[in-house]
């Protein structure tokens, strides 16, 4: 069986949204990407504009082909850069986070930097 790898998922290349993926190949994402954007929102776009890219350093071990729907684990494994409307796991305020030494924060936490940890 082929290795596992994350990929993020966009309805096209120019978007700055996506899904993140867990998958054997790019092609297989695609296809997961495709029917849950469809079950989620809808594909508005043509399946020839949407892009799914590998993402090399993805931490993915223990995690299932599919879509992350823990949008903080898409975070942790690496293939979001940033997440926004989920709670930060300091200071419990709804914003829009980014992976700071293995924890999902706010950019009020970010700036406090060790006080936290």
């Amino acid at each position: 069986m082929k290795k596992l790898h994350g990929y993020l998922w966009m309805d096209s290349d120019d978007s700055e949204t996506g899904w993140a993926i867990v998958a054997h190949t790019c092609k297989e994402a695609k296809k997961i990407g495709w029917n849950y954007n469809a079950s989620e929102v809808g594909n508005d776009g043509e399946w020839t504009e949407v892009s799914c890219r590998w993402i090399k350093d993805a931490k993915i071990e223990g995690l299932d082909v599919g879509v992350i729907t823990d949008y903080k684990q898409g975070l942790k494994s690496g293939i979001y850069g940033y997440v926004e409307g989920e709670k930060c796991e300091v200071c419990g305020e709804e914003d829009i986070l980014r992976l700071v030494n293995g924890k999902c924060v706010c950019s009020n936490c970010e700036d406090k930097g060790d006080e936290h940890d």
